[in-house]
């Protein structure tokens, strides 16, 4: 008898030892914790994009962009312990790898650029650089597409009489206005980095005057218009030397024009709602305080209370793209993978930053699957 029941409780601890293996070798098993408090104080931000895994059936991965801390560099040391991710409310077992080597992740990235006249020594430091860092994203472990759109009041515009002959193009078929008459082609998302080079050469500085130009409105038309992948990275570069026009300045300045509100910028409030957790901007721009009251410094979607973008003060001198910190930071992502609830519902992602230091933040993200 005895014998008996030593066996069974071999027989038991085995299967006990046997399930805790199961559990030790399975990371996506959901832990059973309760989700971390929401971060109030924030010194990071960024977005992410998610998409089937190819680790499994049930396995989704949520493309992280890079990102940087309040010092502008990139942080690129975190594993799964610093990351969280709740689904629904439910903390789930994750992995977490580094973009780079063998890791490779989808990228669109869009200039979002100022095209009018002050800005003719940015447009040659972007057309002498703009390869070398598309390799240096390459060489990251990103799988790039670039776009841009350009800008003065207006953007995405065209003279169509000549459509053939221009090197852009306009997705809405839009002429110039009466109060913004120079093109600010748009160049849509591709993986055709020598036309798009073509398309950078080929542009110039022209037209402006009023001062503030339509950033808001345009890193807006980027996001709402260009075809970003699904499971990319969604990052945008905005360059300016001016200020951006809110609704109220734009309103002010251009109301008695034909069509004006079809280029009103949104108020700034709605945008981050917009682009929060879903895109991130990086902005190379002046951070002087506006000459008007009524416009908008464009540092605002950066940083952590933005977008997590890197924001660069721009003293108007020429630069390289590779040198800035918004390089690294692109360069810095990361693949977070974990057990979906896959039943073609909407559901609401929140992915935890915190390294139980100086580096905390989160993003939501509600995607369906």
């Amino acid at each position: 008898m005895k014998r008996i029941r030593y066996l069974a409780l071999l027989l038991a601890l085995g299967f006990v030892a046997a399930s805790c293996n199961v559990a030790a070798l399975d990371a996506y098993l959901d832990p059973g914790t309760t989700p971390p408090p929401t971060i109030t104080d924030p010194t990071v931000a960024t977005s992410g994009s998610v998409t089937a895994s190819d680790k499994g059936e049930d396995l989704l991965d949520i493309n992280v962009a890079g990102f940087a801390d309040a010092l502008g560099e990139a942080v690129t040391s975190l594993g799964a312990s610093e990351f969280t991710v709740v689904e629904d409310g439910t903390v789930k077992g994750i992995t977490v790898e580094r973009i780079g080597g063998a890791t490779r992740a989808p990228a669109d990235i869009v200039f979002v650029f100022d095209t009018t006249g002050s800005m003719g020594g940015a447009l040659t430091s972007v057309q002498d650089s703009i390869i070398a860092f598309a390799d240096f994203l390459d060489t990251a472990g990103l799988d790039v597409r670039l776009g841009a759109v350009t800008f003065g009041d207006a953007f995405d515009t065209i003279d169509d009489v000549v459509p053939a002959a221009h090197r852009g193009t306009s997705l809405r078929s839009d002429a110039p206005p009466t109060f913004d008459f120079s093109e600010r082609p748009t160049f849509p998302l591709s993986s055709d980095i020598a036309s798009f080079k073509t398309f950078i050469d080929g542009d110039s500085a022209r037209g402006g005057g009023d001062g503030l130009e339509n950033a808001l409105g345009s890193v807006e038309f980027a996001y709402d218009e260009l075809a970003w992948r699904d499971g990319a990275q969604k990052v945008m570069i905005l360059i300016t030397d001016i200020c951006s026009h809110t609704a109220t300045s734009f309103d002010a300045a251009f109301s008695g024009h034909l069509n004006f509100d079809h280029w009103l910028p949104p108020e700034v409030a709605d945008l981050l709602a917009k682009l929060k957790g879903n895109a991130t901007v990086h902005v190379v721009a002046p951070g002087a305080d506006c000459f008007t009251t009524s416009g908008q410094n464009t540092k605002v979607l950066a940083g952590p209370d933005g977008t997590g973008g890197v924001f660069v003060d721009w003293d108007f001198s020429s630069f390289d793209l590779t040198e800035m910190p918004i390089s690294s930071a692109t360069a810095g992502g990361y693949i977070i993978t974990f057990r979906g609830t896959i039943d073609g519902t909407e559901h609401t992602i929140r992915v935890v930053i915190d390294d139980g230091g100086d580096i905390r933040g989160e993003f939501t993200i509600t995607v369906t699957y």
